[in-house]
């Protein structure tokens, strides 16, 4: 559903540029950040300590939203919140990305 949902959106954003917010931006942007900090990472060092960071970074921030929403509607929620966050993202970046690839072939 995330994914169909990232994709519509910046299929719409392609079309028309002021339908895309920046907010909409990150998750695309984020996951192409750590694939390329990723993937310079095999070769040198520093930007191991970039993606180290983002990693981190992202974890706690997932972490946070997901014990805030479970304070507020059950400590039950806590295990599934992390996994539901991290797929929404995923699934949100791969339909962006899949938009920019179906655009480029056009």
């Amino acid at each position: 559903q995330y994914m169909n949902y990232g994709f519509g959106r910046w299929a719409l954003g392609l079309r028309e540029p002021g339908a895309i917010s920046g907010r909409q931006t990150v998750p695309l942007l984020f996951f192409m950040t750590l694939a390329a900090l990723a993937l310079f990472a095999i070769r040198f060092s520093v930007p191991r300590i970039g993606l180290l960071a983002l990693v981190v970074t992202y974890a706690l921030c997932i972490a946070g939203g997901s014990i805030w929403i479970a304070a507020r509607k059950g400590w039950r929620h806590l295990v599934f919140l992390p996994a539901a966050f991290m797929t929404m993202h995923v699934a949100y970046a791969l339909g962006s990305l899949k938009a920019f690839t179906k655009r480029v072939r056009r």
